[in-house]
């Protein structure tokens, strides 16, 4: 079962080996042009939110390159990306006309891309400040994403749950035996936005709710607070871990499944489901 891992320890983490991105329209002349042999394999990430000036930037999208050790942001309020170089400590600009999107959905920085020096950045407690722009910018945790979710919702609160869902590989012969289970079968997965290991296993879990095609089996998500306990509904069902499984056939509670057990969802129902 997966211990309970804050969402400060879980920035101060991700911020020693990542990067961060926003939406942007990428121009298609970039296609052809060699990529950085580092800054290359952005990846999305829903963790942290851009706030500028106490607010938070809408349409910022936030990528992370553990490669490059970077977080490149981009989005519709900034003149151009930006980069926060890990092992620099710098704050640098790049031009949009460097910045390439792949069709996987990682960007990459061109390697004739210029970096403009911004000033340096500070990492304390739960936040990562720099000046942008002439404003005070913040990279912070998102807030907890609470109570029942649907995997749309999943995927635009943290776009790397879409992205890690759809690079899952799922067991064919297994995804065939639940779309076959006949008996009534609700799913509920319990998990924490603010969870490394959640973020791993719940798109493989969004995976297989797109390949399962029985109306008998249904999948929900339920998020949780940090600490847990704070939820009622994780305290009644004496929920200790996250992502945790609770699966229940005809409203009867059949087993439960935790933590690494989940890593091939598809064949740890079936398999829990094959004499029920």
């Amino acid at each position: 079962m997966t211990q309970h891992t804050s969402p400060r320890s879980s920035l101060r983490r991700a911020f020693c080996t990542a990067a961060a991105l926003a939406c942007v329209v990428f121009p298609s002349s970039a296609i052809a042009q060699q990529v950085d042999s580092i800054f290359r394999g952005f990846e999305p990430t829903g963790e942290l939110q851009l706030e500028m000036n106490g607010s938070t930037v809408d349409g910022a999208v936030i990528y992370r390159s553990h490669r490059a050790a970077s977080y490149l942001i981009l989005g519709d309020q900034l003149s151009s990306p930006v980069l926060l170089n890990i092992r620099s400590q710098r704050v640098e600009r790049v031009s949009f006309l460097k910045v390439k999107k792949n069709d996987d959905g990682t960007v990459d920085i061109l390697a004739d891309a210029a970096f403009e020096p911004m000033g340096s950045f500070k990492l304390g407690g739960q936040e990562v400040r720099f000046d942008l722009e002439g404003q005070k910018a913040v990279l912070a945790p998102k807030p907890p994403l609470l109570g029942f979710q649907t995997a749309v919702a999943l995927d635009k609160h943290n776009p790397a749950y879409g992205f890690k869902a759809e690079e899952y590989q799922a067991k064919t012969a297994d995804v065939a035996k639940l779309n076959g289970y006949g008996k009534n079968t609700r799913i509920r997965i319990y998990f924490g936005s603010w969870c490394p290991v959640c973020g791993r296993i719940v798109p493989r879990v969004m995976k297989l709710q797109e390949l399962v095609d029985n109306d008998n089996l249904d999948i929900e998500y339920y998020g949780l607070p940090s600490p847990m306990s704070d939820d009622p509904i994780a305290e009644e069902q004496k929920i200790r871990g996250v992502p945790t499984a609770v699966v229940y056939v005809d409203g009867v509670e059949v087993g439960r499944l935790n933590g690494s057990e989940l890593t091939a969802p598809e064949s740890s129902f079936a398999n829990m489901l094959a004499d029920k």
